[in-house]
């Protein structure tokens, strides 16, 4: 099938979910600590407000875990596949990676956006119509291309769904896991599992079964994330990460 064949039926297979605002979720994976000497591991952010709110927290996650790594910002508000960094100008994330990787070195990029889109700005389509996620699936492949072209490890975050119950679309969510399957390679972050039920449905508070009871994940905007909430999605981001700190294993043969 074509790209634009599958993003067409992404968007008539979309699926609205339940109307509960809370429900019981999924544990946090466990994640084992680095070996000692682990080498400090370079990951750049490219994305959006939700990635750069959660920062301090993924930083405190890894400092946890005893996982060395420097983070390289590139998470900006607002911004998103189809939006520019600066109107009018060629500086949207697949125009810029290539550059920032060339000056900053970096052992993995980290991409993540949820959807941003201005209309006007952007285009005309209607946000998630058929014409508009077309080319958010083509920009999602730019940005791809201009990563991997680098040598560079890429990895996608699964973005959590949407601001309510009512705008929770399943299309994009698809469509960043359909970027692994076409490049082999592309890893994943799980930030749709930490943001929804157990049954994988939108949620304002959630429960894990650790003992402290319901906790509020979403700012009132029902789209940005508490600090409980970026606390959560932080667990999920280095358990997706963590195997870039194992340590290769050298086996010896005898004859």
């Amino acid at each position: 099938h074509s790209r634009g064949h599958i993003a067409s039926w992404l968007v008539l297979a979309a699926i609205v979910g339940t109307t509960a605002a809370c429900g019981l979720g999924p544990q946090p994976p466990q994640v084992a600590p680095a070996d000692a000497g682990a080498p400090t591991e370079r990951i750049m952010l490219v994305g959006d407000s939700l990635l750069a709110q959660a920062e301090p927290a993924i930083t405190s996650e890894l400092a946890t875990h005893h996982l060395p790594a420097v983070l390289l910002d590139h998470a900006t508000g607002g911004w998103g596949l189809l939006t520019p960094l600066q109107p009018g100008t060629a500086s949207r994330p697949a125009d810029l990676v290539g550059q920032w990787i060339a000056q900053e070195h970096p052992d993995v990029v980290v991409a993540e956006f949820s959807g941003n889109y201005w209309p006007g700005q952007d285009g005309p389509d209607d946000y998630l119509s058929v014409a508009w996620t077309s080319r958010w699936d083509t920009e999602a492949d730019r940005l791809t291309r201009a990563v991997l072209a680098t040598g560079t490890r890429l990895v996608w975050v699964i973005p959590p769904p949407r601001s309510s119950v009512e705008t929770t679309w399943y299309g994009l969510r698809d469509l960043s896991v359909f970027e692994s399957v076409v490049h082999p390679g592309v890893g994943l972050v799980d930030w749709w599992t930490p943001a929804t039920s157990r049954e994988g449905h939108w949620v304002l508070y959630v429960d894990d079964g650790d003992g402290h009871g319901y906790r509020k994940l979403r700012l009132d905007d029902g789209l940005h994330f508490t600090a409980d909430g970026q606390e959560r999605l932080a667990k999920w981001f280095v358990a997706g990460l963590r195997d870039l700190w194992d340590t290769p294993t050298t086996t010896t043969t005898t004859t």
